[in-house]
């Protein structure tokens, strides 16, 4: 892989663990770290967080909407089989819908005039 693709994988090398969009949203591959609160999750979270952690938040507020892969939806969703998109309710859109595995990806979009979300699963 390395060989063939070497440039693509220096280039997600470079990119920043987060995304911060000016909708009140944070975008990253696991989770951030909630407890700091919304004003010091950015210095406050472990890099490790960032990759590898697991959905700890569930169905808890956050002052931005996480959006947040790592661990497929039908594992945090308990739903057998589920492929959509998780929304837990509160703060946190789960989007890794086990692509490995299906070969699908579930696409979230942001309305940002009406500030509502959809795609499989939210719809």
């Amino acid at each position: 892989m390395r060989k063939a693709h070497g440039d693509v994988i220096k280039w997600i090398g470079r990119l920043p663990y987060y995304w911060e969009s000016p909708f009140g949203q944070v975008f990253v591959h696991a989770g951030i770290y909630e407890e700091a609160g919304a004003d010091w999750w950015k210095p406050g979270t472990p890099e490790e967080f960032f990759t590898a952690m697991q959905p700890m938040y569930v169905g808890q507020h956050f002052d931005l909407d996480v959006i947040a892969g790592h661990v497929s939806t039908e594992t945090v969703s308990g739903i057998a089989g589920y492929r959509g998109i998780w929304f837990d309710g509160e703060s946190h859109y789960y989007v890794d819908s086990n692509v490995m595995e299906r070969g699908e990806v579930a696409v979230l979009t942001y309305d940002s005039e009406t500030e509502r979300y959809s795609g499989p699963g939210l719809d």
